[in-house]
């Protein structure tokens, strides 16, 4: 799929704490797309016959160890994607549905799936704007995904559920 630059289903799962921030993962270096690279909170392809939400609950239990309902996950919006990778033989033609999931969670609450993730950290959502603002080589390159999330309203703190 990624050699040939076939078009695929995808999906990306924001997590934001009660305190308004959001979860990022460091992509594992032995990733082909983005190695070593901070990326959204979890991501993955649909198997087939998978809806998105299905996709979004089967990657947020497999990366993170967070299992949650599918009616704790919001919709945001839908993405097309295209990226060629400068340093291998990847290219991305994707369209992603992407989700956010506001809880109450710990980074040392995380069972991190180190296949897949190096290390998490929360930040604030000034400190995304301003790290994609000045156009920082550690993040992943989503760069449109990430200003669409800042420019919506989805992001208050208000509504985050507070069950564990």
């Amino acid at each position: 799929m990624h050699r040939k630059g076939l078009h695929h289903r995808t999906v990306h799962v924001w997590v934001q704490n009660t305190k308004g921030e959001l979860l990022l993962q460091k992509r594992s270096s032995s990733k082909e797309v983005f190695p070593g690279l901070w990326d959204i909170s979890c991501a993955g392809h649909l198997s087939a016959g998978d809806s998105s939400l299905d996709g979004a609950v089967r990657e947020l239990e497999e990366e993170l160890g967070i299992s949650v309902n599918k009616d704790k996950l919001q919709f945001l919006f839908t993405i097309p994607r295209h990226y060629t990778s400068p340093v291998s033989n990847i290219i991305e033609n994707e369209i992603t549905d992407v989700y956010l999931l506001k809880r109450r969670i710990e980074p040392g609450n995380l069972e991190i799936n180190r296949n897949e993730i190096d290390e998490v950290q929360f930040i604030s959502i000034n400190e995304l704007k301003r790290r994609v603002e000045k156009g920082d080589p550690d993040l992943a390159d989503h760069k449109v995904e990430y200003l669409m999330l800042l420019q919506g309203d989805w992001l208050q703190t208000s509504d985050v559920d507070l069950a564990d």
